[in-house]
């Protein structure tokens, strides 16, 4: 809740994802298109956003590689996560996640891990 790690379960079997990261205008129409669409939140540190498989949280390395780091501007973000109209059933599996950042910390309503299914 306090927005330092940014979870969601795809409820779906699979070993890959297609990640569409993005900010700016968030598209109300792709996101009332998506099949799902959740909200979390996100504070970034030294500039660094790492990607990790809900699983790492299992057997927690602080270690994030390097191809799963990406380069962003300090502060706090909205993430707007939806799929494709068809969702994760789909063989392209494609998850987007809208960045944007705001003067405080979201507010969350999730309890646990929120699912995108």
């Amino acid at each position: 809740m306090n927005c330092e790690i940014a979870c969601f379960c795809t409820g779906n079997p699979g070993d890959w994802y297609h990640l569409i990261v993005f900010d700016g205008q968030l598209d109300q129409t792709a996101v009332r298109a998506a099949k799902h669409a959740i909200r979390v939140g996100i504070r970034i540190q030294d500039r660094t956003l790492c990607f990790r498989d809900l699983y790492d949280l299992m057997e927690w390395d602080p270690h994030c590689p390097t191809d799963q780091q990406f380069d962003f501007d300090d502060g706090f973000y909205r993430v707007t996560v939806y799929t494709t109209p068809e969702g994760l059933d789909s063989s392209d599996r494609i998850v987007y996640l809208h960045f944007e950042k705001t003067l405080v910390r979201p507010e969350l309503r999730w309890d646990g891990v929120p699912q995108l299914c």
